[in-house]
C-alpha cells in the first residue's frame, strides 16, 4: 500500500520508547536457528487430559456466549475458596473478584483503573517488561528500585526515600520474575508499614505463588491493614498451564481445576524442584555463576566469565552458535525517557543486571540436558540471562500452557474480621464519570425479575458445530501453548483471505493483522496505541458505550456528532466544522450499534474526503458487516487513499454466534499496526490458541453459510418489528446489525430508563435505554433498543407479553 506522505510509524507517545519485546526477538531468533528455547516461559509438553476434556465438554454444552463481565459465578466462588485456603482471607466473590484475560490484562486493568496521569508508581527492578509499558499507557511516572544480586534483598531505606507525596502505588511480584526471589516476611512487613504510613496502594502479582520452593509464599494482603489497600493478581496458567483460555465462558472448567487437591501442588512443586536441580547443576558445570532461585521457574546466571560485551550479544551468540535460547535481562531494567530515573541510576541498574541471564526450567529434561551437553568452554555471555525449564512427565496432571489463564483481582474492601470496613471507591480520574454499564444493570434486573432479555446482544442459541469441533480438535491436537502474540499464523491467513474476498484488498497476514481478545480489545489497543493525551477523536452518537471509556483512558478529547432519527443520516457539514487541527481520528461503526444504520457510499466518500484533506485517521468497527440486510456494506478502507489511514476492526462472535470466545482482530497498514500491536502486547499479549484454530475454520466457511445467516436474521427482524408495531411502538428502520430502535413515548413514561425498568419489572421483557449511548443523555431519552439475536420462539414470547400487558 502507498504510505507516501504519512509518518512511517504511528504510535502513541506513551508507547514510543517500547520496542518489540525481547521475548519475541529471542524466540524468533531461536526458531530461525533451530535453537532449544530455554528463554520464553512456556512448556514443550501438553497439559493434563482431564482439564482439556473439561474444556471440550464446556464448548459442546453450549458455554460459548458472553460470560458475566466480572466472571462466571462458579469460577468467582472457586477463586474465593482457593484464596481463603491459601491466605485465610475471606472475600466476596461478586464484589471483590474480577476475572480477566490472563494476568497481563489484570495488570493493565489495575493500572488503567487506578492510576492518574502523573501519579508515581514504584517498581522493583528487574521487573517483567509489561509493567513499564502498561504504567506508561496510564500516564504514570515510574520510579525504579534495584534489587542487587546475589540475594536481591529489598533496600528498605531506598524505598522509604523514594516514596513521595505523589506515590500512588508500589507494584510487587513475588515470587519474582526474572530472579526467582521470594519476598521475605520482614521485607513485606517493611513495605506494608511504609504503604500504610504514606497511604500508598500495593499491586501484587502472585502468578508463581504455588512455585515457592525453599520458603513460604506470603501474600502482602494478609498483613495487618493491607487488604484494604492491595490488589492481588493471580492466574491459573503457571500452575495448570491454561494460559490461553482467557477469562470467557469456555474457561468455566477451570473452576474444577482450582479445587484440585493439595497433593497436586505438592507433586507440582516436587517436579519443578527436580528440574531446577538439573538445570542449576548443569549451568554451574558449564561455567556460569548461578544465583539462588527460591520461586518461579527461572534461574539467573552471570555470563561474564565467557567474555561477551553484554547480555544481548551473548544471547544472540548462544542462539546462533550454541543452539540454546535464553533471555537477556537488560530489558527488564527501566530504560525509558521521562521516567524520573537519573542517568547514573539507569547505568547502575544496567551494570548490576548485565551480570545476569535468566534460565527457565519448564522444558523437557531432554531439552535441558542438551544445553548441558555443550562443552564447558568459554561461552560469551552478557551478564544477565534468564533460562526456563520444564520436564516431560508421566504425571497425568502435568501443566498445560496456552489457554490464557483466568485471573482474579481482589478488591480493597474488607479484612478477615466479621465487621466490614467501608472505604471510598477509588478509580482513576479518567474513568470517574463511567458507572456500571447499562447492559449489566438491565441484564441483572432481567434475571431478578425473570424477564425475557431482548436487551443485551448475545444469542440464546449456539454457534455452528463445525467451528466448535475445529476448536475441540485443536485442543486434542495439543495446540494449548501460548499463541503467537499477534495471532496464530493460520488464523491471520484466514482473516486476510476473508478480507480480500469481502473487500478486494490484499493485506499481509504477518504485518497488517493483529488478533485480539474480541473487538473490545481491538478498540482498546487501537486507541491506546495511536491516540495521545489531548488529541481529539470524533464519534457519531448514539455510540457503543465502551468507545467513550476507552478514549477517556487514552486521555482523548471526545467530540460527538449526533445522528438523528428517522434515518440517522451523517450531517457532513457538522462533521466538517467539528474537525480541527487537533483531530486525530474519527471512529465509525457500520452497520451501526444501536441504530441499525448502514453508512451509505456517499456518506463514506464525504468522510474519506475530509479525512484525507485534514490528515485524520479512521477507526472503523465492522463487527456486524455480515449482518447487512437491505444495502451493501462498504468498508471505508476500500475507498481511494483510505487504507493508509484506516484501522479496520472486526470479530468472530456476531457472525458465528460465539460471543464468549472473544476472538477479534484489527487490520491496518504497518505504520498504524505498529502502535496497535504494541498496545495489544501489553493489554492481553495473546489470546486463546485453540479458539483461534476454531476461528480460522469459521472464516473459511462457504458463502452459503452467510446467505443462510442473513436469511434467518431477516426473518427474526420481521417478527420483532411487526410485533413492536402491533404493541404500539414507533419503530425505526434497521438495515443492519441485530438491533431495532423504538420510540417508547406512546406509553407515557418519564424517560427511557424508567420505561425499561417498568418493562422488566411489570411486563417481563428487557430492553436497553438509549440515553447511555449519547454524551448528552437527553438526546436519547425517548428511545429504547431491542435485539432479535434470539430464537424465534423467544422473540414471539416477548412480543406476546408486551401485547398482553403493555398499554398506552
Amino acid at each position: 500500500m502507498n504510505v507516501e506522505g504519512l509518518e512511517q510509524f504511528n504510535v502513541a507517545k506513551q508507547l514510543e520508547q517500547f520496542k518489540t519485546t525481547i521475548f519475541t526477538q529471542m524466540s524468533m531468533l531461536a526458531i530461525t536457528y533451530g535453537a532449544i528455547n530455554l528463554g520464553a516461559g512456556f512448556p514443550n509438553f501438553d497439559g493434563p487430559k482431564f482439564v482439556k476434556e473439561a474444556a471440550i465438554q464446556a464448548i459442546r454444552d453450549g458455554n460459548n456466549q458472553n460470560a458475566r463481565g466480572f466472571g462466571v459465578p462458579d469460577l468467582n466462588i472457586a477463586i474465593a475458596e482457593r484464596f481463603k485456603k491459601d491466605t485465610g482471607l475471606i472475600v466476596d466473590p461478586d464484589k471483590e473478584i474480577t476475572v480477566t484475560t490472563g494476568c497481563t490484562e489484570a495488570i493493565a486493568a489495575t493500572a488503567l483503573g487506578f492510576i492518574n496521569p502523573g501519579d508515581e508508581v514504584i517498581l522493583f527492578a528487574p521487573f517483567y517488561d509489561s509493567y513499564g509499558a502498561t504504567l506508561s499507557m496510564a500516564g504514570a511516572i515510574i520510579k525504579s528500585i534495584t534489587l542487587h544480586p546475589p540475594d536481591f534483598v529489598v533496600p528498605i531505606d531506598e524505598l522509604k526515600s523514594t516514596i513521595s507525596k505523589n506515590t500512588r502505588a508500589i507494584l510487587i511480584n513475588t515470587p519474582l520474575n526474572p530472579t526467582g526471589k521470594m519476598f521475605t516476611r520482614e521485607e513485606l512487613d517493611s513495605v506494608a508499614s511504609l504503604c500504610i504510613e504514606n497511604d500508598v496502594l500495593v499491586f501484587s502479582d502472585e502468578v508463581y505463588h504455588k512455585l515457592a520452593f525453599d520458603m513460604e509464599h506470603i501474600s502482602i494482603a494478609t498483613l495487618p491493614g493491607m487488604f484494604e489497600r492491595t490488589v492481588t493478581m493471580n492466574s491459573l496458567g503457571k500452575l495448570f498451564g491454561v494460559e490461553g483460555w482467557m477469562g470467557h465462558s469456555a474457561s468455566t472448567p477451570n473452576m474444577g481445576t482450582l479445587g484440585a487437591p493439595d497433593s497436586y501442588y505438592v507433586e507440582l512443586k516436587r517436579d519443578y524442584i527436580a528440574k531446577r536441580a538439573i538445570l542449576v547443576e548443569g549451568l554451574k558445570a558449564v561455567g556460569f555463576k548461578v544465583f539462588p532461585s527460591n520461586g518461579a521457574f527461572f534461574v539467573l546466571v552471570d555470563h561474564t566469565p565467557f567474555g561477551h560485551e553484554n547480555d544481548v550479544a551473548f544471547c544472540e551468540y548462544l542462539i546462533k552458535e550454541i543452539g540454546v535460547a535464553a533471555i537477556p535481562c537488560k530489558r527488564k531494567i527501566i530504560e525509558m525517557s521521562g521516567n524520573s530515573c537519573n542517568i547514573n541510576h539507569i547505568q547502575h541498574c544496567r551494570k548490576s543486571i548485565y551480570v545476569a541471564v535468566t534460565v527457565i526450567f519448564d522444558q523437557s529434561t531432554a531439552a535441558s540436558s542438551s544445553f548441558l551437553q555443550q562443552p564447558p568452554r568459554a561461552l560469551p555471555i552478557p551478564s544477565g540471562l534468564r533460562f526456563f525449564i520444564s520436564t516431560v512427565t508421566q504425571n497425568p496432571r502435568a501443566p498445560i500452557f496456552g489457554f490464557h489463564s483466568t485471573m482474579s483481582i481482589v478488591s480493597t474492601e474488607n479484612e478477615t474480621t466479621s465487621e466490614k470496613i467501608r472505604h471510598p471507591l477509588q478509580v482513576a480520574k479518567q474513568l470517574e464519570q463511567f458507572k456500571t454499564t447499562i447492559f449489566t444493570q438491565m441484564s441483572m434486573l432481567a434475571i431478578t425479575h425473570g424477564a425475557i432479555n431482548l436487551g443485551q446482544g448475545f444469542p440464546n442459541f449456539d454457534g455452528p458445530e463445525f467451528v466448535k469441533e475445529a476448536a475441540i480438535q485443536a485442543i486434542r491436537d495439543g495446540n494449548n501453548q501460548y499463541a503467537r502474540g499477534f495471532g496464530v499464523p493460520d488464523l491471520n491467513i484466514a482473516i486476510a483471505e476473508r478480507f480480500k474476498k469481502d473487500t478486494g484488498l490484499i493485506v499481509d497476514p504477518d504485518n497488517e493483522i493483529t488478533v485480539t481478545s474480541g473487538c473490545t480489545e481491538a478498540i482498546a489497543a487501537t486507541v491506546l496505541g495511536l491516540i495521545n493525551p489531548g488529541e481529539e477523536v470524533i464519534l457519531f452518537a448514539p455510540f457503543y458505550d465502551s468507545y467513550g471509556a476507552t478514549l477517556s483512558m487514552a486521555g482523548a478529547n471526545i467530540k460527538s456528532i449526533t445522528l438523528r432519527p428517522p434515518d440517522f443520516a451523517v450531517p457532513i457539514d457538522d462533521l466538517k466544522s467539528t474537525i480541527s487541527k487537533n483531530t486525530r481520528a474519527i471512529l465509525i461503526n457500520t452497520p451501526h450499534n444501536p441504530t441499525g444504520k448502514m453508512f451509505t457510499r456517499e456518506e463514506l466518500d464525504s468522510v474519506a474526503s475530509l479525512c484525507i484533506e485534514n490528515d485524520v485517521l479512521v477507526f472503523t468497527d465492522e463487527v456486524y458487516h455480515k449482518l447487512a440486510f437491505d444495502m451493501e456494506h462498504i468498508s471505508i478502507a476500500t475507498l481511494p487513499g483510505m487504507f493508509e489511514r484506516t484501522v479496520t476492526m472486526n470479530s468472530l462472535g456476531k457472525s458465528f454466534s460465539l460471543t464468549g470466545w472473544k476472538v477479534g482482530w484489527a487490520i491496518a497498514p504497518p505504520h498504524l499496526m505498529w502502535g496497535v500491536r504494541q498496545a495489544h502486547t501489553y493489554i492481553a499479549f495473546s489470546i486463546s490458541h485453540p479458539l483461534q484454530c476454531g476461528a480460522a475454520a469459521a472464516l473459511r466457511a462457504p458463502d452459503s453459510y452467510y446467505v443462510e445467516l442473513k436469511r434467518d436474521y431477516i426473518a427474526k427482524r420481521a417478527i420483532l418489528v411487526e410485533g413492536l408495531k402491533a404493541v404500539g411502538f414507533k419503530v425505526f428502520p434497521t438495515n443492519g446489525t441485530f438491533f431495532v430502535l423504538a420510540d417508547h413515548t406512546p406509553f407515557g413514561h418519564e424517560n427511557d430508563v424508567a420505561f425499561c425498568e417498568y418493562l422488566i419489572k411489570e411486563i417481563g421483557v428487557a430492553a436497553i435505554p438509549l440515553s447511555v449511548f449519547y454524551l448528552n443523555p437527553e438526546e436519547g431519552k425517548n428511545l429504547v433498543r431491542f435485539t432479535f439475536c434470539k430464537d424465534e420462539e423467544t422473540i414471539k414470547a416477548a412480543v406476546e407479553r408486551m401485547k398482553e400487558k403493555l398499554s398506552k
